[in-house]
């Protein structure tokens, strides 16, 4: 299943190269910081310990735009609290709903695969495996210079199967980012 994915993003993004004009397209890359409210975080502490339900994300973003409304976006995001860390990667179509101006704000969409890593930080941890989502957001960015900021609100849809011992957990739940790129 993750060589199928990857084969896809790289199907994807080699097409976008080829069926394009080369004056339309520019790359954007920078950094980001966020929340990440998942449903059943809280209940990943150990016994007897109260865990927090939000866990603090931050991460590099790369996006390459097709043309003025279409892009494709990947983020490396890290999420961390008390007792889980994860590493996720997100492949996303971006569409802005107005041309993307200088000194102008813009809303955008955006939707895409996710493929995520949960480690629980204590010791007689269950085992949970890599697991593939989804994830959806709305944002809107400003533009200035060769700069966009950007904020963004979203849903994220995972589960993640647990050892023969432990139940699944569900880290499905609201994100929520900003963020700087820098466009080349």
């Amino acid at each position: 299943m993750r060589n199928l994915f990857l084969a896809a993003a790289v199907f994807v993004i080699g097409f976008a190269f080829v069926a394009t004009p080369a004056y339309a397209q520019n790359f954007e890359v920078g950094a980001k910081i966020g929340v990440w409210g998942a449903d059943e975080l809280d209940e990943a502490a150990p016994l007897n310990e109260e865990n927090d339900d939000t866990a603090f994300t931050f991460g590099l973003v790369g996006q390459y735009n097709i043309n003025e409304d279409f892009g494709i976006r990947l983020d490396i995001e890290f999420g961390t609290t008390d007792n889980v860390d994860s590493t996720s990667f997100i492949i996303s179509g971006v569409y802005n709903f107005m041309p993307v101006a200088e000194g102008h704000w813009s809303p955008y969409g955006r939707a895409g695969l996710m493929i995520s890593n949960v480690d629980l930080d204590y010791t007689l941890a269950p085992d949970y495996n890599t697991e593939f989502g989804f994830e959806a957001a709305v944002g809107v960015n400003y533009t200035f210079d060769q700069f966009r900021i950007f904020g963004e609100l979203g849903y994220r849809l995972i589960q993640f199967d647990g050892d023969e011992l432990e139940e699944d957990l569900d880290m499905s739940g609201f994100i929520l980012n900003i963020g700087i790129m820098f466009i080349f």
